[in-house]
């Protein structure tokens, strides 16, 4: 199957008024269109932080993404992958901000399921995230790992090593192709 597809790295700068603080890689989000759907994956890499507020906020990136592309489907139906992503660079401007978008990309996959393109897309962004992750220079200890564990032994998300995700569908409208140049302007 062949996909098309964008995405967009989301940072997090934890002091904006040290001119030194750097920004970390938090989360991915991706835009991805199939000859059948157009699927919007969020992932992210939540760390422990010294600061609770911004601890909990980043906890939730994924659903926050989330809530971004469906506030900019409400205001334009009509909104394309490019659109989207523009808006979310436009509306994330401080701490959590947008520090990259990637051009149009195409890869052809395996999946034949609505479950397997889920899996590949899911294993792709995480794929982005942990070489973004690098990339920063944070050391990344394993990939996430999406293995079951034994039924007899009760686990934690922590434990499993499972980043937050969230996926969902998108109106086929909102993709008409990823290089299309609908603006929200």
């Amino acid at each position: 199957m062949e996909l098309k597809y964008r995405y967009a790295v989301v940072s997090f700068c934890a002091d904006l008024t040290d001119a030194t603080a750097r920004s970390m890689p938090v989360a991915i989000l991706m835009i991805a269109e199939s000859n059948d759907e157009v699927i919007a994956v969020a992932t992210g890499a939540y760390r422990e932080h010294d600061d609770p507020l911004a601890s909990a906020f980043l906890k939730d990136v994924p659903n926050l993404l989330r809530v971004h592309v469906e506030d900019a489907l409400s205001e334009h139906p009509d909104a394309d992958a490019e659109a989207i992503l523009c808006a979310l660079q436009h509306s994330l401007r401080n701490s959590v901000h947008v520090s990259l978008v990637s051009p149009v990309l195409s890869e052809t996959i395996a999946a034949k399921t609505p479950e397997t393109l889920a899996g590949e897309l899911t294993t792709m962004t995480l794929g982005i995230l942990t070489r973004e992750m690098a990339n920063a220079g944070l050391h990344v200890v394993s990939p996430p790992s999406f293995e079951r564990t034994p039924s007899d032994r009760r686990v934690s998300r922590r434990e499993q090593n499972i980043p937050p995700v969230a996926l969902w569908n998108l109106p086929r409208h909102s993709a008409r192709s990823p290089t299309s140049a609908n603006t929200l302007a």
